[in-house]
């Protein structure tokens, strides 16, 4: 597990030192374990906290949802870019998973193209 913070609702930053992970399951999810730097006593008992934790590697591409992602007529990954108003141009590109709802495009697409990341099979099927 690599770094992680914490904000409070009212947007105060918290740094957390990860000390591991539960032994059992709780609500069928893993407890992980954090101890706080606070200093100021900015953190009340009980008081609720967004946490960001970082792990793995650090993600290059771009992250759509799955909705965006296609399969062409020959069998190929593609997205479909808004080229002109009313006209579409399809893409192929390299993806992976990202999470249950979204991919990563590692490979296919340029800063500043504009992807149709909904009704992209609707698109597909009057190609």
């Amino acid at each position: 597990m690599g770094a992680a913070n914490a904000t409070t609702s009212e947007g105060t930053p918290i740094m957390l030192s990860f000390q591991g992970f539960g032994k059992t399951l709780q609500q069928q999810a893993r407890v992980v374990q954090f101890s706080i730097e606070n200093p100021d006593e900015r953190l009340a008992v009980g008081q609720p906290v967004t946490v960001r934790a970082f792990v793995g590697k650090p993600v290059s591409g771009f992250i759509l949802p799955r909705s965006a992602v296609v399969r062409g007529g020959n069998g190929e990954t593609i997205v479909w870019l808004h080229a002109h108003p009313e006209r579409f141009a399809p893409k192929p590109v390299h993806m992976e998973a990202f999470d249950a709802e979204r991919v990563v495009i590692r490979a296919g697409l340029s800063e500043g193209e504009r992807v149709v990341v909904q009704g992209s099979e609707l698109i597909n099927q009057i190609r």
